[in-house]
C-alpha cells in the first residue's frame, strides 16, 4: 500500500513541523503504516493561530453578505462531492471505516451541512431590531450579530470528517476564521478537507495541525487569541479543556 506524506495545513499552504518531525498513521484493519503526517508544536500552533487571526482582521472574509458566503458554502459542498473518493478512501485507511459507509453516509452527509449552512445563513437574522423599552424618551432597541474570531475544533478519531464538518461549517457560515487539531489517529480526511476548503476562502481562514493533544491541543486551547473552542471527545479532556480556558 502506498505511503502518503502530509505537512500541516496553515495559511493556506501546505508547511512542514517546525521541529521537522513526523508521525505514523496506521491502518487499524491490518496494522501497516498508510501515512506520515507532520507533527505539530506549540510554535506551529501559534503559526496556525496567526494566521487564522490574521485573515479573520485582515481579509474581507468576516464582512462578506451572507447572501455571498453561502455561495462559497455551496461551492464548497460540490467540492466535497467533487473529492468524494479520496475523502472516503483516506477517510477508509486510517479510520477502519468501509469506504461504502463512508461514501453513502459520512460525505454525504458532509455534503449536506455545508449546504444547510448556506441556507441558514441567508436567513439567519444577524442583525435584529427589538421592542423600544418601557422607558421615556427616544430609543433604539436592536441586537447586532458578529462573528467572535479564531475558533479552536478538537475532534475525535471516530467519524473525523463528519464530526470536523460539525465544527468548521458553522464557524465559516458565521464568518470566523478556525484552527483544526484532528485526532492523531485519524487525520487524513481533515488535512484533505482543509485543502479544498482552502481553495473558496482566504488564506488562514482553514488550518490543521496534527499531533499529540497534550501539547498541541492544550497550545491551541490556552492560545490567547483564541476567542471559541469546540471539542468532541471524553468527559476527562473536555474538563481539561474548561480548566485551560479559565487560566487564560
Amino acid at each position: 500500500m502506498q505511503v502518503h506524506h502530509f505537512p500541516l495545513f496553515i495559511d493556506g499552504q501546505w508547511q512542514p513541523a517546525s521541529s521537522g518531525e513526523t508521525f505514523n498513521v496506521y491502518n487499524p484493519a491490518t496494522g501497516e503504516a498508510v501515512a506520515t503526517v507532520a507533527k505539530a508544536t506549540a510554535d506551529d500552533v501559534d503559526r496556525a493561530v496567526k494566521a487564522a487571526r490574521k485573515a479573520f482582521d485582515e481579509t474581507d472574509w468576516k464582512a462578506m453578505k451572507p447572501k455571498e458566503r453561502a455561495r462559497v458554502l455551496n461551492v464548497i459542498a460540490q467540492a466535497i462531492a467533487a473529492n468524494a473518493q479520496e475523502l472516503a478512501y483516506l477517510e477508509a485507511i486510517s479510520s477502519g471505516g468501509t469506504i461504502r459507509r463512508i461514501s453513502s453516509i459520512d460525505i454525504l452527509q458532509t455534503v449536506d451541512l455545508f449546504q444547510t449552512m448556506a441556507n441558514i445563513v441567508q436567513e439567519y437574522p444577524f442583525s435584529e431590531t427589538l421592542p423600544i423599552p418601557p422607558f421615556p424618551g427616544p430609543a433604539h432597541n436592536f441586537v447586532w450579530r458578529e462573528p467572535i474570531g479564531v475558533c479552536a475544533a478538537i475532534t475525535p478519531w471516530n467519524l473525523p470528517l463528519m464530526i470536523a464538518s460539525w465544527k468548521i461549517a458553522p464557524a465559516l457560515a458565521a464568518g470566523n476564521t478556525i484552527v483544526v487539531k484532528p485526532a492523531s489517529y485519524t487525520p487524513l480526511s481533515t488535512l484533505k478537507l482543509a485543502e479544498i476548503i482552502s481553495s473558496f476562502v482566504p488564506p488562514g481562514v482553514i488550518n490543521v495541525v496534527a499531533g499529540p493533544g497534550a501539547e498541541v491541543g492544550e497550545a491551541l486551547v490556552r492560545h490567547p487569541q483564541v476567542d471559541k473552542v469546540a471539542f468532541t471527545g471524553s468527559t476527562e479532556v473536555g474538563r481539561r479543556i474548561m480548566a485551560l480556558r479559565r487560566k487564560r
